[in-house]
């Protein structure tokens, strides 16, 4: 299933691979199929060591043992995405733990070299999967408003987000095909950094902490005030999980009621014009 499951997403989402095949996933794969190349194929695999009566070009019980616990793993996590790009981070970050695992077990010094070529790998080519849509404008503490107020027939959904938060890079695809979906001239989408702009987060009561159920929030505002959001807050004034699919999104977000009411909005402008 853990397998299974990502294929299954990969044909759904055919027309957005293109846009993950960068120098950085490829490499990742690279490294994260790295000690199945070295044990499959001779004759680097007939050098490794392996315990009595096994054949060093098969995997020893215990490698096997760990690549289960991989694909439960990977599973378990999977379960939860809301992306093409959660999923394949996903098996390819857990991939290169048991690969660090499996080589420390063969020798230390492997071990050592596997995540130094890890980390470099990171810092030469990191794993940028989201292609950003050129429909979301991004704006800050001061601008936020100002562009609201250009023209109160706009509706604009506006993500809260921080950098540094998982979740939010998780759903940053799931925005930007939304947007290059049902962008017009008066529906619009937005994203404010509230890692770097904290006034905006305090305005609009989305916390900032480490700790915050709020990392991504998504707003709707028309007339320049909050109609709808995600997450809600539930009993006990506690923050109820929400999951960012498109299709969450568009059904609790009413988009293609908002975007019908908008294309209406444009044919009236249009008339107008004429």
């Amino acid at each position: 299933m853990a397998i299974i499951a990502p294929l299954l997403l990969l044909l759904r989402n055919y027309k957005s691979i293109k846009h993950l095949i960068t120098p950085g996933l490829i490499t990742s794969a690279f490294l994260s199929s790295l000690f199945l190349i070295f044990r499959k194929f001779p004759p680097v695999c007939s050098r490794l060591p392996s315990d009595k009566d096994e054949d060093s070009c098969e995997f020893q019980w215990k490698e096997g043992e760990l690549y289960m616990c991989l694909m439960c793993v990977v599973m378990i996590k999977n379960r939860s995405a809301v992306s093409l790009e959660q999923m394949v981070e996903t098996f390819l970050t857990y991939s290169k733990i048991v690969n660090t695992v499996l080589f420390f077990r063969i020798d230390p010094r492997f071990g050592f070299v596997y995540v130094l070529l890890c980390f470099i790998r990171l810092w030469i080519l990191p794993d940028v999967f989201i292609e950003e849509s050129d429909e979301i404008l991004h704006v800050d503490d001061n601008t936020i408003e100002q562009v609201m107020r250009e023209d109160s027939k706009v509706v604009w959904v506006i993500e809260f987000f921080t950098t540094w938060s998982p979740q939010c890079h998780s759903v940053a695809p799931v925005i930007a095909s939304l947007a290059k979906e049902y962008t017009t001239d008066f529906l619009r989408f937005a994203k404010i950094d509230v890692g770097r702009y904290p006034d905006a987060a305090t305005k609009y009561g989305v916390s900032t902490s480490s700790m915050s159920r709020q990392l991504p929030t998504l707003i709707v505002f028309k007339d320049f005030k909050p109609v709808n959001w995600r997450p809600m807050i539930g009993k006990n004034n506690k923050f109820i999980k929400y999951s960012f699919t498109e299709e969450n999104v568009i059904r609790d977000f009413c988009l293609n009621t908002l975007y019908e009411e908008s294309k209406k909005k444009g044919k009236k402008q249009k008339k107008k014009v004429e």
